[in-house]
């Protein structure tokens, strides 16, 4: 009973702490030159015609002033001026071969080389029932499939402009507020900023809970509703996968290199799509972060109900991250610990690293420290560089 209730108050606090600003773009397959976030690299982009690639230095160069620093026994990581860490972890060289230089740069991936960004939007990539919710008491509701009425799910993609590689790695971003608010422009901010960098950007929409007048926490007896909506949500993004497989030519995705990025609940079904046996193994996956999430397993029955943990092996071993603050102030008071989703990852054979920034929030972006400064290497090293 105890999980059950930790789940609801989960799903309370991801609404209450979402103050999520929905920026709507009304624009369609646009062109636009980037407002990259703040980032100390910036003072790097070159003076050259928009769109042409240029070599930056590589963070730790030469005038870098660098300290070291370690957020646990399996992360470490030393950081310079440019604000990029480099990250060393206790994954294994030999899951990370070397990618040849003609399709990872040098000086890519690490820090603007793109004033041009590119997209094409509102492409809808799947069509499902909508949600409804059943009340079968006061205290206990079911959520199910109704058929009477669909929803077009739709995704935005982002590339950098005048790009002259073919093969590029791709980073689906996920947004988050709880299952009830948010949409796919919630995480622009940082498909626009990645794709600056040299990769090929996605945001998604997925699977929401109906309507935002039903009570919040779902009151329930077994929790079958949020598993019902973290394996519906997550099955989403993996349609969505699915659509970049398809459309690898048309984009110039390199397909076995594919990181996922999520924030809060869009967090927690980023790591469900490699973690839950129920769906389909994406295999170009190569590593999830998830910023202010739990582990979706650490909600049991969730797991449970939806057929518990994938097995990895040497075909099928991503990586996932999580990073959030000291104190989340979206789990009600609930500490995350993080330590002990890794120490459980790593116990059935996967592999998990984590960070915690100091102080005390719930709302990061992946394109704005304190999370820039683990996202950018984190996804250089075991996405871009796989």
């Amino acid at each position: 009973m105890q999980k059950v209730k930790r789940s609801q108050i989960i799903l309370l606090l991801f609404l209450i702490t979402a103050g999520i600003t929905v920026a709507i773009v009304a624009n369609r397959n646009d062109t636009k030159t980037v407002a990259v976030p703040p980032h100390a690299d910036t003072d790097q982009q070159s003076s050259n015609s928009p769109g042409s690639p240029q070599a930056s230095p590589e963070p730790g160069s030469t005038g870098d002033e660098t300290v070291s620093f370690s957020y646990d026994t399996t992360y470490s990581s030393s950081i310079s001026s440019s604000g990029v860490p480099s990250l060393q972890t206790n994954v294994p060289s030999s899951k990370l071969p070397a990618v040849p230089e003609d399709k990872n740069p040098i000086g890519r991936y690490g820090s603007t080389v793109f004033n041009d960004v590119g997209s094409t939007k509102d492409i809808t990539f799947k069509t499902r029932p909508a949600m409804k919710l059943v009340e079968n008491s006061p205290s206990d509701y079911d959520l199910i499939d109704d058929p009477s009425s669909d929803v077009n799910l739709k995704l935005n993609m982002y590339y950098p402009q005048g790009d002259p590689l073919t093969e590029r790695p791709l980073l689906i971003f996920v947004y988050g507020g709880g299952w009830w608010v948010g949409d796919r422009y919630q995480r622009e901010i940082d498909a626009e900023y990645f794709a600056s960098l040299g990769y090929v950007t996605m945001t998604i929409d997925y699977t929401m809970f109906p309507g935002t007048d039903v009570l919040n926490p779902l009151p329930t007896i077994d929790n079958s509703p949020y598993s019902k909506i973290v394996y519906e949500s997550a099955s989403d993004i993996f349609s969505a996968y699915q659509y970049a497989l398809a459309n690898k030519s048309t984009y110039g995705i390199d397909t076995s290199r594919i990181g996922v990025g999520g924030w809060s609940a869009g967090g927690m079904i980023s790591q469900a799509l490699v973690n839950l046996q129920a769906l389909p193994r994406p295999y170009g996956v190569k590593a999830v972060l998830g910023l202010s999430n739990i582990l979706p397993a650490d909600l049991s029955d969730v797991f449970e109900l939806t057929g518990g943990f994938k097995t990895y092996g040497s075909d099928f071993n991503p990586i996932s991250m999580f990073a959030s603050y000291d104190e989340d102030v979206g789990f009600a008071g609930t500490p995350n610990d993080h330590a002990a989703d890794c120490a459980y990852l790593d116990s059935i054979g996967h592999n998990c690293i984590t960070v915690t920034y100091s102080g005390s929030g719930h709302e990061l972006d992946f394109s704005i420290d304190p999370a820039l400064s683990t996202s950018v290497p984190f996804f250089k090293q075991y996405v871009a560089g796989y």
